[in-house]
């Protein structure tokens, strides 16, 4: 009796130490804190458009993209030039500015920049065939921001503060005080390896739609990887050219496909998020910058089920769903009655903080200041 007695005691204690030891690794990770983070990523709430800033500790600043009105460049100027809403300092000139293409909604911005903050150097698509859908006055503003007033891809004698430059697949940039943030430049309009030979745009092409050109870039900081994507297209479910899986094809991504966080390629609409590039990529948290308007109702729910069904916790800028609640189903896409279970929106303009050490990062939302998700970026 005594000897069961000694075995039972001995047999609890070992079922308490396994259970004491399973809720140690399952606690949650503390959240990156302002005193700890390495790299912000500011994703701007700018209704169905693109507008983001990446920002270091020393007040290194990167724009990618400026939203689609004056007001959300002024929106992205106040929060570079006052040390209270940046958290690092005043900010009057940043390092570089990336255009993903020249769509109104990405470029609109630079208005509300102009006359405010000055950039060392810009890269884009190159010199422009503007289609139809690209308001003239945003490109013109655009090319004038960045010192090329003919849209030629030169500095003429008639040209002051030129600073625009084609972005170019396999370009890398450094920034932050010990060069630990890499900007890696995947693909430009198509082209992953310079060659221009996985997914050759024509100019027909790129003529009559600048979204499959659209640059797409990966931002590091040690095991913190971040992939954004203007709004690159996909065939899964319209015809387009699929730049998406052409990136896939090519192996473009250093150091493979299991990424963090993906900026979702055209506001969640079914032109893009492939099943390749979704199921590739596996992205942990995926941020669409979008609301929901009449006339295209973005995001649609096939780009929410792809992400979530692939492990991605969706977190959108503004509204995802009509007056109704419902979530917008695709007229080109299965959805299956699909619903959504790891998906907030109206979350407002979203911020990453990202550890120094690149090992966690921690997701904040304007509007639910209570909002606050911390993943680590270890591979599983």
């Amino acid at each position: 009796m005594v000897l069961a007695n000694a075995k039972t005691i001995a047999c609890l204690g070992t079922i308490l130490a396994l259970f004491w030891c399973s809720s140690l690794w399952a606690q949650p990770l503390a959240p990156v804190t302002t005193d700890d983070w390495g790299l912000k990523i500011v994703i701007f709430d700018v209704g169905q458009g693109d507008g983001a800033l990446l920002l270091t500790p020393n007040g290194q600043a990167v724009i990618i993209d400026t939203g689609e009105t004056s007001k959300h460049g002024e929106t992205m100027a106040e929060y570079l030039l006052e040390k209270d809403k940046n958290g690092v300092k005043k900010i009057e000139i940043v390092e570089w500015m990336f255009v993903s293409h020249y769509h109104k909604d990405h470029i609109g911005g630079v208005r509300g920049l102009a006359g405010k903050i000055k950039c060392k150097a810009a890269f884009d698509q190159g010199p422009a065939l503007l289609d139809h859908r690209n308001p003239k006055g945003s490109f013109t503003a655009y090319v004038r921001y960045v010192g090329d007033k003919d849209d030629d891809g030169r500095e003429d004698r008639n040209e002051f503060g030129f600073v625009r430059h084609r972005a170019r697949p396999g370009q890398e940039f450094k920034m932050g005080a010990n060069e630990e943030v890499s900007i890696h430049v995947l693909s430009v309009n198509g082209d992953t390896a310079g060659t221009a030979q996985d997914l050759p745009l024509s100019p027909i092409t790129l003529e009559s739609d600048l979204n499959p050109g659209s640059l797409i870039q990966l931002v590091t900081l040690k095991d913190f990887e971040y992939v954004t994507t203007g709004d690159t297209t996909s065939n899964d479910w319209k015809k387009e050219p699929d730049s998406e899986e052409a990136l896939i094809h090519a192996n473009a991504i250093p150091g493979g496909h299991d990424i963090d966080v993906l900026k979702v390629a055209h506001h969640g609409s079914d032109t893009s998020s492939g099943r390749l590039f979704i199921e590739s990529l596996r992205p942990e948290v995926a941020i669409i910058s979008s609301t929901f308007k009449r006339r295209h109702k973005l995001p649609k729910l096939t780009s929410i089920k792809i992400l979530e069904t692939n492990g991605a916790r969706v977190l959108v800028t503004g509204r995802a769903r009509d007056n109704n609640g419902k979530f917008h189903q695709s007229t080109n896409a299965f959805d299956d009655g699909y619903v959504p279970q790891r998906t907030t929106d109206e979350l407002g303009t979203i911020t990453i903080f990202v550890a120094k050490d690149g090992s966690k990062y921690t997701v904040r939302s304007e509007k639910n200041p209570q909002l606050a998700l911390t993943f680590s970026s270890k591979d599983n």
